[in-house]
This record gives structure tokens, sequence and C-alpha cells, in this order.
């Protein structure tokens, strides 16, 4: 699905995301663009993902209900009922165990995780622009603080050492 979803997607809207922007405002625009054209990557990336990992419980549901028929006939027992809780449980569990091992679950399942790393960069670098001219400290500024704080930390340790050993050198003059 997603290989044809990606195909009609780069054919269509992905053009139109990828004209370059013009005028004043051309750096935001470019940064909406991006986001926007990632987060629909994203969308059309975990919609493959989940239509292949809902797959193997419709299909354990029509088999239950298939041999459902048959261990509801008669009289019905609790016996009856764990027989049906394990048939069912049983079923998912094998169908999933084989959708793990295979290739299209771990192919879907990267590029769901790489559109979506993608997608969290794009925004991140979409909000940083837009929120540069409020006083809403920003991702990058916090991180930039952090680094000084741990600088002078570790400058302080340093200090703190040199004057131990100084102080060292004096006691024992």
């Amino acid at each position: 699905f997603y290989a044809s979803w990606a195909k009609g997607y780069e054919m269509t809207m992905g053009k139109v995301l990828r004209i370059p922007p013009m005028g004043p405002a051309r750096e935001g625009i470019e940064l909406y663009q991006r986001s926007l054209d990632s987060y629909l990557k994203l969308c059309g990336a975990a919609f493959d993902f989940y239509l292949r990992t809902s797959k193997p419980s419709m299909d354990a549901f029509v088999e239950v209900s298939q041999k459902a028929q048959d261990l509801l006939e008669g009289e019905i027992t609790p016996e009856t009922y764990q027989k049906l809780y394990n048939l069912s449980i049983s079923s998912v569990e094998r169908r999933l165990h084989e959708l793990f091992t295979t290739e299209e679950f771990i192919r879907a399942m990267r590029t769901t995780l790489e559109a979506s790393l993608t997608f969290q960069r794009d925004y991140h670098a979409f909000l940083e622009a837009n929120l540069k001219g409020t006083p809403v400290v920003t991702r990058t500024e916090m991180d930039q603080v952090h680094e000084e704080l741990y600088s002078m930390r570790r400058q302080i340790r340093e200090l703190k050492r040199a004057m131990e050993a100084l102080d060292a050198k004096l006691d024992t003059k």
C-alpha cells in the first residue's frame, strides 16, 4: 500500500509542496512546506503500518467466528467459553507471531519510524522559527542554557580542585 500511496503522493501533493517559495516570508513558508510534507508522509506510513498490523487480528476474528459456531452448538458451559477464549488468544497470537517475523512488517515499521523522526525534526524547526519573535523560550535556547550550565559546573569543579591543591601546598609549608 505505502509504495503506491507514496508514488501517487509524489506525483500530486509532493510536487506542490516542493514549489520554491518566494518573497519576504520565504524561509517560514519553506519550513511549513517541509513539515507538512513530512507530516503527510508520516500519515501514509502510519496508515500502512496499522493496516498491516490489523489484518492478522481481522483474519483471526474470521477464523474464531467460524469455529465458534461449532463450539456454541448444544449446551453452553463455562468450559465452552474457556475454549472459545483460548481459541481466540491462540489464533491472534499465532498470526501476530507470523506477522512480526516478516520482512514486510519490519519494512513498514522502519518506514513509519523514519517518517516519524523526520516529521519531529521538521516540525521542531518550523516551531522554532515561528517562536523566535515571541517571549516563549524555545528548546534550542533551553539546550544552550543547559550546555552553559554544564560547562560552568565543570569549571567550578576544576577551580575547586585547583584551590584544594593550593590549600594543600600552603598547609604543607
